[in-house]
């Protein structure tokens, strides 16, 4: 997945030790034992674009199971800048699941078109 993302850069303020510790696959994370390393080139890219005040605000929005609701207003809240890249890398990774990513992402910008101004305003500080 990472060979498909855009160059993972720190572009917001980002604690440069997490940062690191996400680009680079850190000993301390691979070795913790319910850790996914997969996830590692996606959480990096997504830091190192909303930094720690977007990790925040995201965080208030998410809920634990994740439910397909919470999952849609989470992602309409990120730029489309962080999650088109990943849905379509995930496109590209996941080929037999690429239409059905697709179809994800033409509903999610349609979500967010409909939600609009509303919930914007509370991640205006996004890049």
């Amino acid at each position: 997945l990472r060979d498909h993302l855009p160059e993972i850069t720190m572009e917001t303020s980002c604690n440069p030790t997490v940062y690191k510790s996400l680009c680079l696959h850190s000993k301390r994370i691979r070795s913790a034992p319910l850790f996914d390393n997969s996830i590692l080139p996606i959480a990096a890219y997504v830091y190192g674009r909303i930094g720690d005040d977007g990790v925040k605000k995201a965080l208030n929005y998410t809920t634990y199971p994740m439910k397909e609701c919470g999952a849609k207003t989470l992602l309409s809240l990120l730029p489309n800048n962080v999650v088109m890249p990943i849905g379509k890398s995930l496109a590209m990774v996941a080929i037999i699941r690429a239409k059905t990513i697709e179809d994800i992402l033409c509903e999610l910008k349609a979500y967010k078109e409909r939600i609009g101004e509303r919930l914007k305003e509370d991640f205006s500080s996004y890049p």
